[in-house]
C-alpha cells in the first residue's frame, strides 16, 4: 500500500523540515514548500491527500490559499488544515466557512496535528 501524501506549507522553514520529519515517521510522504503560491502549482501537479498550513505568509495568506484551491475543481477536495499561533476567531470562523478540514492553534503538540490528519484521510496511513 502506498503511504498517504502530506504537503506542509509554512514560511518557516524549520517548522517544517520538523513537521516532515514527525509525520514520516508516522508513515506518510512529506513534502514541503515555504511559498503558498507554489504550494497550488504543485498541488496542480502532483497529488496530496492533505494539506497542512498557516495563516500568516508574505505573499498569500492561508486565507488567500484556500480559496484558490478551492476555486481549482482539480484540487478542491484536498483537506486543508491550518496550523497556526496567531489567529483570532474570526480568522478561525472565515477558514471553516471557506471549507478548511481543521484549524489547530499553536502551541499544540504533534500529537494533535497527527489525529487530524488521520481524520482528514479516514484511517491510518
Amino acid at each position: 500500500m502506498n503511504p498517504k501524501v502530506i504537503l506542509v506549507l509554512d514560511d518557516e522553514k524549520n517548522l517544517v523540515l520538523l513537521l516532515i520529519k514527525e509525520l514520516e515517521k508516522a508513515g506518510f510522504k512529506v513534502y514541503g514548500l515555504e511559498s503558498k503560491s507554489i504550494g497550488i502549482s504543485w498541488l496542480r501537479e502532483h497529488h496530496a491527500d492533505v494539506n497542512i498550513t498557516d495563516i500568516n505568509s508574505p505573499f498569500m495568506d492561508g486565507l488567500q490559499f484556500l480559496k484558490a484551491l478551492k476555486a481549482d475543481p482539480d484540487i478542491a477536495d484536498t483537506p486543508v488544515i491550518f496550523w497556526s499561533g496567531n489567529a483570532n476567531r474570526e480568522t478561525v470562523l472565515e477558514a471553516k466557512r471557506l471549507g478548511a478540514f481543521y484549524f489547530i492553534l499553536k502551541p499544540s503538540g504533534l500529537s494533535e496535528i497527527l489525529a487530524s490528519v488521520r481524520n482528514a484521510i479516514g484511517g491510518i496511513p
